[in-house]
């Protein structure tokens, strides 16, 4: 089961959700395991980048050990490239990420797909809805 399945049973909306890096998900498989042994039904809010660190939200009430998994995870994605999981640090070309030499240089993939909101179709300018699938 890939990172975005085993999330998606634990999203607290549909319309917020998994949007991090793809370099990422092994942290986050790893945190997403040790939050099931302290809080097995806690409920996830979005997991993204922000100024080149992972966040991953949840809602409360959840355990202070779970907490600090969170805590953990979080501060250990800034030495995690986020474009392919091998050892990283924090950048900034006018964008703050935690890439490897291989994906700071110019032009490379930084790990995102482009964000889609579930259930969005886009629209042209006459109103026409056009299918992703």
């Amino acid at each position: 089961m890939n990172t975005e399945d085993k999330l998606t049973a634990h999203l607290a909306h549909d319309y917020v959700g998994i949007q991090h890096p793809s370099g990422w998900n092994k942290l986050i498989d790893d945190l997403h395991e040790a939050l099931l042994v302290n809080d097995p039904d806690y409920k996830l809010v979005q997991t993204k980048e922000k100024f080149g660190g992972l966040r991953f939200y949840v809602e409360f009430p959840i355990s202070e050990q779970g907490k600090e998994l969170i805590r953990e995870a979080e501060a250990k994605s800034f030495e995690v490239c986020q474009a392919c999981g091998k050892p990283g640090k924090l950048v900034g070309h006018g964008w703050a990420a935690t890439l490897c030499p291989k994906h700071d240089e110019p032009g490379a993939d930084r790990g995102y797909e482009p964000f889609t909101p579930r259930g969005w179709q886009p629209t042209d300018t006459k109103g026409v809805t056009h299918d992703l699938s």
